[in-house]
């Protein structure tokens, strides 16, 4: 097995969330202000963000397709997101990342077997919705 890198990872999850949240056009909605913009354009956002807790940044539940505006220049946009992550999956999960934030309950770093796990994983399912939706 070849081993990847952290960086490769975040690639390929990227990717995969971008094309999760395509519709069949390969248009992506922006979670924070509904933005529309091809699935090449936006970014994966985050609604914990990575820097106040490493442990959910491969979450999908906690990552979702945001427009560049949004997320690097309005600091995710973070009241707007909360309320449509909402709506996407309902105010239970919401609640749930909150308190796995707030608690650390899931584990910080990965190591190079998870690393590895993980990109075959998320490069498997990226190739799925790309030949589904034509990407």
């Amino acid at each position: 097995m070849r081993n990847h890198n952290e960086k490769a990872l975040w690639n390929i999850f990227s990717k995969f969330i971008r094309a999760r949240d395509a519709d069949w056009q390969g248009n992506c909605k922006c979670i924070s202000c509904s933005t529309i913009k091809n699935w090449k354009e936006m970014q994966a956002g985050h609604f914990i963000p990575v820097g106040s807790d490493r442990a959910l940044k491969y979450n999908e539940l906690n990552v979702n397709s945001q427009c560049t505006s949004c997320n690097l220049y309005k600091s995710g946009n973070l009241i707007e997101y909360r309320q449509r992550l909402i709506s996407k999956i309902g105010e239970d999960k919401v609640k749930l990342l909150e308190k796995s934030h707030y608690f650390k309950t899931t584990k910080k770093k990965l190591n190079q077997l998870e690393i590895n796990l993980a990109y075959i994983f998320y490069k498997s399912q990226f190739d799925i919705f790309k030949k589904e939706k034509c990407l």
